[in-house]
């Protein structure tokens, strides 16, 4: 089984989505969206799929909002549902009087329109010089809100008060209780990125900092999944070009990792996802296969936690499909959710027998530069 949707946008950029099952089977995704990235204009869009399929309307979940006296920005939102049913969204924003500047920045802009930095296609495009506003990041703050029966956040309260700290990945509910909520440092550390982790009790409080995985050229943006061992395992995305997706364990919930080791599975600089399957107890992961570009974007599934997988593309064509989400639904079957070209957040399902079917791609850690040229078969 195989299907792929686009989710519509209501402005020219999206970005960054997340994904939850929702306890009565719909699912709420969150990403975020503007002129182009970094913009001054960027909000929070979501929407929800009803369990028969249907999407409501796309809405604003977060909009520009007022803290501590100045207008604040919002960017990548993590959805998390407490087990009372109460929904709740961490997410980071930018102040706009000292967290945005303007700069002449090269652009690029779609025929079709949408522009802005980082708003790359792969259709025909035309180069320009303009001024824009774009964020600091280091000026970015955490925040949390909770979202109403219209999913639209309440007033954002902050949420730890250390700056040039982001959020990404999706929150992990550990068996014993606890929920796990990875995030990277920006403005504490000026040689490469870091991963860290937020660790809370049962009931979504109490929250604690532990790990730090840190490895040149930089690690970023870590997913991480629980074995049946009960360990964590984390992967990467790797800062820089020509390189391979970061991978660590954890023995103790996060308090301490192995240190980050590449695997044989290739990154462009971009991030990946993993999820263990509820029905089979499988890893899945989505990646970009590449050294260079943010494509063929993939699927993977492995038996062995990570040492081989069966992989399969989702996008082929040439073009940008970068920050993939996998969610398995309460009726086992595989969604997956990414930004299409920056323009709009495509959703693909798929049932593990379709990903069974494709090539077989050793995952473990990197190969010599012999035998790395013969990982696939």
């Amino acid at each position: 089984m195989f299907g792929t949707e686009a989710i519509p946008n209501i402005m020219p950029f999206a970005h960054g989505a997340n994904a939850i099952a929702l306890q009565d089977g719909r699912i709420l995704v969150t990403w975020y969206c503007g002129s182009y990235e970094g913009s001054e204009d960027q909000r929070i869009a979501g929407t929800v799929r009803d369990p028969d399929g249907k999407w409501q309307p796309t809405r604003i979940v977060v909009d520009r909002f007022t803290f501590a006296g100045d207008e604040w920005v919002p960017e990548i939102g993590v959805p998390v549902q407490h087990p009372g049913g109460e929904v709740r969204l961490y997410f980071w924003a930018i102040p706009l009087s000292n967290g945005f500047h303007l700069i002449s920045n090269p652009c690029y802009m779609r025929m079709v329109g949408g522009a802005g930095p980082g708003a790359y296609t792969a259709g025909v495009t035309i180069r320009y010089e303009s001024p824009v506003w774009t964020r600091e990041i280091a000026a970015s703050q955490w925040f949390c809100s909770t979202l109403g029966p219209d999913f639209v956040a309440a007033q954002p309260r902050t949420f730890g008060e250390e700056r040039g700290l982001t959020l990404m990945g999706a929150a992990l509910h550990l068996r014993s209780g606890r929920w796990l909520l990875p995030y990277d440092t920006w403005g504490q550390y000026r040689v490469g990125k870091r991963v860290r982790f937020l660790v809370s009790d049962e009931n979504l409080a109490g929250w604690e900092s532990r790990g730090d995985l840190s490895a040149l050229p930089g690690c970023s943006e870590g997913s991480v999944v629980q074995l049946a061992s009960g360990d964590l395992l984390c992967y990467m995305r790797r800062r820089g070009f020509d390189g391979n997706v970061w991978r660590a364990v954890s023995h103790d919930e996060g308090r301490t990792w192995s240190g980050p080791v590449p695997t044989n599975l290739r990154n462009p600089d971009a991030p990946v996802d993993i999820k263990v399957s509820q029905t089979s107890g499988r890893l899945l992961i989505t990646f970009d296969d590449s050294y260079q570009v943010r494509c063929p974007l993939c699927v993977g599934i492995s038996s062995d936690e990570g040492q081989t997988f069966h992989v399969r593309d989702v996008e082929s064509q040439v073009g940008f499909y970068p920050y993939p989400k996998l969610l398995q639904s309460q009726d086992g079957l595989w969604h997956l959710f990414y930004s299409y070209d920056y323009r709009h957040i495509q959703h693909t399902w798929f049932d593990e027998a379709w990903v069974e079917g494709g090539r077989r791609v050793i995952g473990g850690p990197l190969l010599s530069e012999h035998e790395h040229s013969f990982h696939r078969t």
